[in-house]
């Protein structure tokens, strides 16, 4: 049985839709009234924030797909823990959950959607203004990058959002002087940082991201995702 599913964002694209779900069709568009763009995250699969709607006094335009199955979507979307699906008299829609942090798109994907968008002869104003002024990265730090410690300084001017636990999937190990962070059983206590894309630059390259530390995404006790900095295992810390 075919299902109906209303895309925004992304999955406006033709291609990309073509390569998640073959075989689908395009069965319409419609306005969706009392909604404006947004973008949250971090996503798994493009590393920073992804679309989602919000309410508010606009309207956004949306493709209405017809797919043999929703299954590829709901694995590539992360429903029911990223984004949830819920169903509109329009179709089936994917937004992110209400505890996903507003964060910028990378240009790459941000392109994407306002190509796909700009196709269909859509105004992207809206999608572009709503990626303006967002964080880069909602970052979870559990060593000297902590306030006191000897590297907080480089998280100068990011918004200190509070404290939090990983799910007890993760444990630390000693890197020289420092921790590092591994899969584990332990729930990890931390720091959570809002930083801009300047920031996370200098934190990537004090991390050594991604040959000593990688960038990975993770989720709290809470369930909220956000990014934290691993030990690569396979690595050899320097001496410095």
């Amino acid at each position: 049985m075919t299902m109906l599913t209303v895309a925004y964002g992304s999955n406006v694209d033709p291609a990309q839709m073509a390569a998640r779900c073959p075989g689908a069709q395009v069965r319409g568009e419609v306005e969706l009234r009392g909604f404006l763009p947004s973008f949250g995250g971090p996503s798994r699969l493009r590393g920073g924030g992804v679309a989602t709607l919000v309410q508010g006094e606009g309207s956004v335009r949306a493709v209405v797909w017809e797919v043999p199955s929703l299954d590829e979507l709901d694995r590539l979307e992360g429903h029911p823990t990223f984004y949830e699906r819920q169903l509109w008299p329009q179709g089936h829609i994917y937004l992110l959950r209400s505890e996903v942090t507003p964060l910028a798109p990378s240009p790459a994907y941000l392109d994407q959607v306002v190509r796909a968008h700009r196709g269909r002869g859509w105004d992207t104003s809206a999608w572009e203004e709503a990626a303006r002024g967002l964080p880069a990265a909602l970052i979870f730090v559990y060593g000297s990058l902590r306030r006191g410690g000897r590297w907080h300084h480089v998280l100068d001017g990011s918004r200190f959002v509070g404290l939090g636990r990983t799910r007890a999937e993760w444990t630390l190990v000693p890197v020289g002087p420092y921790p590092g962070l591994v899969p584990g059983s332990e729930s990890i206590e931390g720091e959570l940082f809002l930083v801009s894309a300047e920031v996370l630059a200098v934190v990537d390259r004090l991390e050594e991201h991604p040959h000593l530390y990688r960038r990975t995404v993770l989720r709290l006790e809470d369930g909220r995702p956000c990014e934290a900095y691993r030990f690569n295992t396979a690595s050899t810390p320097s001496q410095e």
